[in-house]
């Protein structure tokens, strides 16, 4: 117990000693800051220009020095972006880094992956680091699509887009996909983008690629139609090789006088798709062909056809007819076979009457008072007549015209005239002309009034 008391009485002196050690600190603190108090202040800007005498100078910071191109992209890296200046037309490496920005052509922030080979782009980038600050699609260029006709030109480098001719070079990007592009295997067919910058080409990328559909046993298809979708349509011509975008097509194959062929294929890429046509077969019709002159001859295409009164077995398609019946005027026209049963009247025409008409070499013929001709020799003037009241005159010149009035029979055959000579109209002898006063006298005849006495 007596050392514990004495533990005690030792913690408590040293207590007091502490604190008498910390007031005795803060008087001392605090007599000194009186004396500072009244000691005269240094200057500031003394103490600054003391503080600045020993610092350390800063260093010049360089600014930094930007270019600006119009560029191709040609290949993307992780890291980097490899792009053709078309300006200065040299190839230029970007370092891209996180701090890059990257924009669409309106503006608007896009990550890097929307940017591909064959864009081009408007880079700003350090001259000194070949860091861009930013990469902008730009919206200069001239983009194409949905090309309705395309030709090119390999010797010349051109490339024909509609009426425009765009020219080309060597840095032309030509992509089908993630491959390179043969520019003569490009068609119309194919889903394309074409960017081009002051009539020059600078990239072609192939979205979707064609395939083919080719035809077999297609002959009596021979000029129908080949419909692929809504779109296109194309006249079926020998040895067709129709290019296609690839994907599926409603396809449909017509023909007037043939069966239909429609089907949805599917066309793959550089694939060809054959189409088989020998097993549809041509429609038929019941054409039921009337003629209402009896005995009369039926030819279709040339071929004597016999009518027996019913319906003739057709496929469809355009069939040239005649009919030929004596008396009347052969019926010609051309027969089209478009449905299952076609009914075809035939009324022939009377053929008309001829007048054969003969008189006196160099006799004018009239027919109800119309010239018709001058009759020469002993030929004839034939003229068609319908039948009825006509007058006939025949008139020459000195001679005393002929006239008459006939009625024309509807008997079905020609009515012949023959007039053999005309009235020759008498001439009168013209008077001699009477002599001059003493024109033929003899100067010895003597005078009516000279007498001979006997």
């Amino acid at each position: 117990m007596k050392i514990e008391k004495d533990l005690i009485i030792k913690m408590v002196i040293a207590g007091i000693l502490g604190i008498l050690i910390i007031v005795s600190v803060l008087v001392i603190v605090n007599i000194v800051n009186k004396d500072n108090e009244g000691e005269t202040k240094v200057p500031v800007a003394t103490q600054d220009t003391e503080s600045e005498d020993n610092e350390e100078p800063e260093e010049e910071v360089e600014p930094i020095e930007y270019e600006r191109i119009l560029a191709l992209v040609r290949v993307i890296g992780e890291s980097s972006m490899q792009v053709f200046d078309i300006e200065e037309n040299i190839s230029v490496t970007l370092n891209i880094n996180g701090t890059v920005k990257f924009e669409d052509e309106y503006g608007t922030p896009i990550v890097m992956d929307k940017i591909s080979t064959g864009y081009v782009v408007n880079v700003k980038y350090d001259k000194a680091t070949y860091t861009p600050e930013f990469v902008k699609i730009s919206p200069q260029i001239q983009v194409l699509k949905n090309l309705s006709s395309l030709a090119i030109d390999e010797v010349l480098k051109t490339i024909q887009i509609g009426s425009d001719i765009y020219e080309y070079t060597d840095e032309l990007v030509a992509l089908n996909g993630e491959e390179g592009l043969i520019l003569l295997d490009l068609s119309i067919a194919d889903d394309v983008i074409v960017r081009a910058y002051q009539g020059k080409i600078w990239s072609i990328l192939v979205e979707n690629g064609h395939g083919f559909i080719v035809l077999e046993n297609y002959l009596a298809y021979l000029d129908g139609r080949l419909e692929i979708g809504n779109r296109t349509s194309y006249a079926i011509i020998e040895d067709m090789k129709v290019p296609v975008a690839a994907g599926v097509h409603q396809v449909i194959i017509t023909k007037e006088e043939m069966v239909p062929y429609t089907a949805s294929v599917l066309i793959e890429e550089n694939g060809e798709y054959i189409i088989d046509l020998s097993d549809l077969q041509p429609v038929v019709s019941q054409v039921d062909i009337e003629i209402v002159q009896e005995n009369s001859l039926l030819y279709i295409n040339d071929e004597l056809t016999e009518l027996t009164g019913e319906p003739i077995e057709l496929d469809f398609g355009q069939y040239n007819v005649r009919v030929e019946n004596e008396g009347y005027m052969d019926w010609v026209g051309i027969l089209v076979i478009d449905q299952p049963y076609i009914k075809q009247i035939i009324d022939m025409e009377v053929e008309p009457l001829q007048l054969h008409m003969t008189g006196p070499d160099g006799a004018e013929f009239y027919l109800d008072g119309v010239l018709i001709g001058i009759i020469r020799g002993f030929e004839p003037i034939i003229v068609p007549i319908v039948p009825g009241g006509h007058v006939l005159t025949l008139r020459k010149d000195n001679y005393q015209s002929w006239s008459q009035s006939v009625f024309i029979e509807d008997a079905g055959e020609d009515y012949y005239y023959t007039v053999a000579s005309l009235e020759e109209i008498p001439q009168e002898p013209e008077p001699e002309p009477e002599p001059e006063p003493g024109e033929g006298e003899d100067e010895d005849t003597p005078g009516d009034d000279v007498y001979e006495n006997d």
